[in-house]
């Protein structure tokens, strides 16, 4: 009997340790590093619009890393390094919500897309970048398809079990979430987007 108790504490004391130390020590995805280009760029203070610590506390589908706020004559650019398991994970409602970002609308562009919103009592557009040209607010999800489509269930099948061996890979989707009151800056993608954010940085 003392033996059997024993045995029931073990139990239940390694099912409390190994959740805690599941959820102190969880794996986020890596991070590729992060530098400018050009020893003479500098950013200013990043906590100055958007505090670091703020996102911090995200679940372990996203890991944030470095930030950096540029200023120019007219606006502001903070720039934030993000890491994802997978794109698919690509949703900015958490991130909002510790923004307390608001009315937020989506905007369609070419294959991209974006969004407009309210933050601190100013109008802001953000997304997340990989290039220039190439940015998300989040992916369209897939359309409902019929039971007895047995060709797309048996796709869906294999991606899944793609996922299971590879989706848990360092940086298996990064990008660059810019946020700036410049209402413009992602309708024009391209050179003045490279000249404002992604000339200054090298990743490795």
């Amino acid at each position: 009997m003392e033996f059997s108790k024993g045995i029931k504490f073990l139990y239940i004391f390694a099912l409390i340790a190994s959740t805690l130390v599941f959820f102190k020590f969880k794996a986020k995805p890596n991070l590729k590093e992060i530098y400018f280009s050009q020893s003479n760029l500098e950013s200013y203070n990043s906590d100055k619009i958007i505090s670091k610590k703020i996102l911090n506390s995200l679940d372990n589908r996203v890991n944030v890393g470095k930030s950096f706020l540029f200023i120019d004559d007219k606006y502001w650019y903070q720039v934030i390094q993000l890491s994802f398991w997978r794109r698919e994970y690509l949703k900015f409602k958490l991130i909002e919500k510790k923004l307390e970002i608001n009315n937020v609308k989506v905007k369609k562009l070419s294959n991209s897309n974006f969004a407009l919103g309210t933050f601190k009592n100013k109008n802001v557009t953000y997304a997340c970048m990989q290039n220039a040209v190439k940015f998300h607010y989040n992916f369209p999800s897939e359309k409902i398809m019929e039971a007895d489509d047995f060709d797309h269930w048996i796709r869906v099948f294999l991606r899944n079990l793609n996922w299971i061996f590879y989706s848990y890979k360092p940086n298996n989707y990064e990008c660059l979430l810019v946020i700036t009151p410049n209402l413009e800056f992602f309708k024009s993608p391209g050179s003045e987007i490279n000249k404002i954010i992604f000339n200054k940085f090298n990743y490795e």
